[in-house]
C-alpha cells in the first residue's frame, strides 16, 4: 500500500509523463484523477511532491516560449515562480514510473 506522499508523487509523475505541463494543469489533472477517491489533496502536498521529484531527478522544469526551444532549468525554480515554468518527466522518471507500474 502506497503512503500518501508516494500517492501524490505518482500522480504528479503521471500528470507530466506525456507532455510539458504547467503547474495549473498538474493541479487539474491530479484533482481529476482523485476526485472520486475523496483524498483531499492540498496544493501544498502537490507542490512538495513536484519539488521532491525535481530534486530526485525524476521531473525537470523548463522555461517555454513560443519563440524559442524549451530551456531546461537547473534544479528547482524559486517556489514563488513555480507557476511560470512547465514540467516534464525525465528519462530517469520514465524508467522509475515503468518499474512502479510493473510489467
Amino acid at each position: 500500500m502506497e503512503d500518501r506522499r508516494d500517492l501524490v508523487r505518482g500522480l504528479a509523475m503521471d500528470a507530466v509523463a506525456d507532455d510539458y505541463e504547467s503547474l495549473g494543469t498538474i493541479f487539474k489533472v491530479i484533482h481529476r484523477l482523485t476526485g472520486h477517491l475523496d483524498v483531499g489533496l492540498t496544493t501544498r502536498e502537490i507542490i512538495d511532491a513536484l519539488i521532491g521529484l525535481i530534486c530526485d531527478g525524476l521531473v525537470q522544469a523548463f522555461a517555454l516560449s513560443p519563440w524559442t526551444s524549451a530551456v531546461a532549468v537547473d534544479g528547482v525554480p524559486p517556489e514563488n515562480e513555480l507557476d511560470q515554468y512547465y514540467y516534464y518527466l525525465t528519462q530517469k522518471g520514465h524508467r522509475f514510473q515503468a518499474q512502479r507500474s510493473g510489467p
